[in-house]
């Protein structure tokens, strides 16, 4: 009897046992881990871990200053009609053509009257394009000998094609009309270039030529068919940056979850995070007093944040080196993406330098926004405006062609992001005017014509004076 009853007890008590540890294991996994004796150091590593996660995960751009640096537009005259040259094989020879100090300066440096400087586009000729106007000697992987022009600022490149026996290159200030003279090295002739494009010219696109601001613009002689696109959107975290930007180890201070807006600060950096626009904007006190840099120095300084807090794995280009600012604008399929002038400009990043010659960057604004993933089939065929329709539009408002800049298609980012879930990019016409870009739609706005008017009057002014 005495036997059965201490059988009995141990039976209840592994019943009991059994119930205990299915309660845990259904519903309290944490007090299980405990009860079998994992110490709370795990869960300290753990959390470690995540903090690393998001660097981990999140690899910042790959891309280098030389590859933001590359031309925008290749443009090639033959037998009096230009073409706009897109094929990748052909690009890519004319990079290895020049990529080995192709280009060597010669000591001479002139401005040109509007006249004599549209003269240089007489004849056949190759013109390399790039995206802003920044000083000759930050493409020292084509150019050499640049010493005693190291500031001089290009935003072209011109090759002349016609019985060139000089090996002759203009290297292209367009905003003064002014050249620093070079020549083509021994190794590459003017022939060589113009046979690379000659033979397969059928296949670039033509363009009519029509005087700008700083050259010429090169717009298509049928209007373009341009895809939009879609993609699904994702927002970068803020630990993400945080961990990178106070990395020295310095505390800071830590804001309100339910604010709209984070601010983490401490003596030499602010972060500041505008949640509802989702934005970013770091400063950087200054310690001690900078030495005075050269303005190649300043731009690759410039890079410094972008190659290390910018998250975009398409291209990039510096758009714009103006009033110590550089704009790295975002790029996707060869096209920039702009945002309306009126909104959050979501297809740029800006590093502000200090103004007094020391290149040291003070300020970098940004935007959590990212691409996920792309919604193929939402993309639409979008048809574009001719060159001569363009024209034609801005001579019926009233607008001088010759007073912009650049002229491109590019996309447009849609402010409607259903909380930025997704955006759509639309291919559209964009003309730059006095360092700011419009959309041609904006350009028909009662907006642009109060700007245009007010532009004219100062312009007058100054004339008068």
């Amino acid at each position: 009897m005495k036997e059965r009853n201490i059988i009995t007890l141990f039976l209840a008590f592994f019943v009991l046992v059994s119930l205990l540890f299915s309660y845990y294991l259904l519903y309290d996994v944490t007090g299980f881990s405990t009860l079998i004796g994992r110490d709370q150091s795990k869960n300290t590593v753990d959390a470690n871990i995540a903090t690393h996660s998001n660097e981990e995960y999140y690899q910042a751009t790959q891309l280098k200053l030389t590859d933001i640096l590359t031309f925008k537009n290749v443009i090639v005259r033959l037998d009096d009609q230009a073409y706009k040259v897109n094929q990748d094989d052909k690009l890519n020879t004319l990079l290895g053509y020049l990529n080995n100090q192709a280009i060597e300066v010669q000591d001479k440096e002139e401005s040109l009257s509007p006249e004599e400087f549209n003269q240089l586009f007489n004849g056949n000729y190759l013109e390399l394009q790039f995206a802003a106007n920044l000083p000759l000697s930050v493409y020292d992987q084509w150019i050499k000998n640049w010493d005693k022009h190291e500031d001089s600022p290009i935003n072209k490149v011109l090759i002349p094609l016609d019985e060139n026996e000089e090996q002759i290159v203009y290297l292209i200030d367009g905003d003064k009309k002014s050249y620093v003279q070079a020549e083509l090295n021994s190794e590459l002739s003017a022939d060589e270039l113009a046979s690379l494009f000659r033979d397969e010219k059928q296949d670039f696109t033509p363009v009519h030529r029509f005087l700008g601001a700083q050259g010429y613009h090169y717009l298509p002689v049928d209007g373009p068919k341009v895809d939009s696109q879609e993609y699904t959107l994702e927002l970068l975290p803020e630990s993400l940056y945080v961990s990178k930007m106070f990395s020295d180890g310095s505390d800071y201070s830590v804001p309100d979850s339910n604010s709209n807006m984070s601010v983490y600060k401490n003596y030499q950096y602010t972060l500041e995070i505008n949640r509802q626009q989702q934005k970013l904007d770091y400063v950087i006190n200054r310690i001690s007093q900078g030495e005075q840099v050269s303005k190649k120095d300043q731009v690759l300084n410039s890079f410094a944040p972008i190659s290390r807090y910018e998250f975009w794995n398409h291209d990039f280009r510096i758009e714009d080196f103006n009033n110590s600012i550089a704009t790295y604008r975002r790029y996707l399929n060869g096209m920039a993406i702009y945002s309306p002038l009126t909104s959050v400009d979501y297809g740029a990043a800006f590093v502000h330098l200090r103004n007094d010659a020391s290149g040291e960057i003070y300020r970098y604004q940004s935007s959590l926004v990212n691409f996920y993933a792309h919604v193929i089939d939402q993309s639409q065929s979008q048809q574009l405006e001719t060159g001569q329709d363009i024209y034609d539009t801005l001579l019926d408002y009233g607008y001088d062609m010759d007073q912009f800049s650049k002229i491109e298609i590019a996309y447009e980012w849609q402010s409607d992001m259903e909380d930025f879930k997704k955006v759509k990019l639309i291919p559209k016409w964009f003309l730059t005017l006095d360092h700011k870009t419009y959309s041609l739609d904006a350009i028909k706005s009662e907006e642009f014509a109060t700007t245009w008017q007010d532009r004219m009057t100062n312009m007058q002014d100054e004339e008068e004076e």
